[in-house]
């Protein structure tokens, strides 16, 4: 009991207040997180079929669904606009 202190709140001391607005205090790392001794995972889980024939209830048919040149146009990128339009400034201000 004698080593801790008694203005506690919430097992850490009240925040520190200059002028109504709270101090940070950034707290450094008393000691290092000792590393975690690296353990052989291989083994523990099976092997996941990336190759399914049935994603979500429809089989998988590879390029047949759809062919690579239909697949290459629809993820294309848009043609540039002709004529690049600026904004207008549309300012609200009193006439003299």
């Amino acid at each position: 009991m004698a080593d801790e202190q008694p203005n506690l709140v919430a097992g850490h001391p009240p925040a520190l207040k200059a002028g109504g607005m709270r101090i940070v205090q950034h707290k450094a790392p008393a000691s290092e997180r000792p590393a975690k001794d690296a353990e052989d995972c291989t083994g523990l889980t099976q092997p996941v079929n990336v190759n399914s024939s049935v994603v979500s209830g429809a089989t998988v048919k590879g390029n047949t669904d759809f062919t690579p040149a239909s697949a290459q146009v629809a993820h294309s990128h848009k043609p540039p606009n002709a004529v690049s339009q600026k904004p207008q400034p549309h300012i609200q201000q009193p006439r003299k």
